[in-house]
């Protein structure tokens, strides 16, 4: 089921929402832009250090507890592709 369309304006606004609701879980986090289809959009999050990942000290538990199931989550729920690169 598709909660929301998948439109620049959904696109920047879960990236503002994810950064003001999600502060607790992950830290400090900032919107940051990139192309997408030839036009930029604010759409990226950036994660300064993500709290969860640092607290736990297993970088395994990033793709497997977090990456992965966010990502199918938000695709499926929402229609918005999510693609989550964590730094090494």
């Amino acid at each position: 089921m598709r909660l929301m369309p998948n439109s620049k304006f959904t696109r920047e606004f879960f990236a503002i929402f994810t950064t003001v609701a999600f502060r607790w879980l992950v830290g400090p986090s900032e919107v940051r832009e990139l192309e997408f289809e030839g036009k930029k959009e604010r759409n990226v999050v950036h994660i300064t250090k993500c709290r969860f990942l640092e607290e736990g000290s297993c970088v395994g538990m990033c793709t497997n507890l977090c990456k992965m199931p966010t990502q199918e989550f938000i695709k499926k729920s929402f229609g918005i592709p999510v693609n989550m690169v964590p730094s090494k």
